[in-house]
């Protein structure tokens, strides 16, 4: 998945910090969600999402990912 800011902007004047600030995604078991992360050496941390308990890692380029499980 690849985010973008298009209003106003012309190509090329996208700087980071100037858009979304993390991405939520749902998941089916937040544990096995967290033991797969870990699993394959990704720093993890608990947090909370809307007051939901979430799992929170940064993707390759930084940006924070936060995985909610899904009721």
């Amino acid at each position: 998945m690849e985010l973008t800011y298009n209003w106003g902007r012309g190509p090329g004047s996208y700087r980071g910090g100037d858009a979304y600030v993390r991405v939520v995604v749902g998941t089916g078991d937040l544990r096995r969600t967290r033991a797969d992360l870990e699993g394959r050496g990704v720093p993890v941390t608990a947090g909370t999402v809307d007051g939901r308990e979430s799992v929170d890692c940064a993707d390759p380029d930084g940006w924070r990912v936060s995985f909610v499980a899904s009721d």
